[in-house]
């Protein structure tokens, strides 16, 4: 609370005193998805999908993002930026699969002065994981 004293000039009364009490709130980013689900993946591409953030505050909006797991095959293409008011971008996620199993991990958006946002992100990779140089439609033995 901040102690605001009044004083009427040319008043006989003492002065007022008012005590004010205010609450700050941080910029408002609203997020696209609360979870993005790739579903069935080629593995060894790099697969991407949009992620929209939207300043809704008059304020900027400073933000980081990253994944939980230290290894993850989900990439933010841009992990740190400031959105001005009323800005809209588009970020691009990605996964990169080297395995035909299910992977899942959580986006960490990290908003200054805002609570953090966790998006769930899921992939399951798909095809064959063996990759040669060369082409392997004639072998020659010799």
């Amino acid at each position: 609370s901040l102690p605001v004293y009044v004083r009427i000039q040319g008043a006989t009364s003492p002065s007022f005193h008012i005590d004010i009490v205010a609450h700050s709130v941080g910029p408002t980013v609203v997020v696209s998805a609360a979870a993005i689900d790739w579903g069935k993946t080629p593995v060894l591409q790099h697969v991407h999908r949009p992620l929209v953030l939207t300043n809704h505050s008059l304020i900027p909006a400073e933000f980081s993002g990253q994944m939980r797991k230290a290894a993850s095959p989900f990439a933010l293409s841009t992990p740190l930026g400031t959105l001005e008011p009323g800005e809209t971008r588009e970020l691009s996620l990605s996964v990169h699969l080297e395995e035909t199993t299910k992977v899942a991990d959580d986006l960490i958006l990290q908003i200054k002065d805002a609570p953090e946002q966790v998006l769930s992100l899921a992939a399951t990779g798909t095809g064959s994981t063996i990759w040669s140089e060369r082409a392997l439609d004639t072998l020659d033995f010799g």
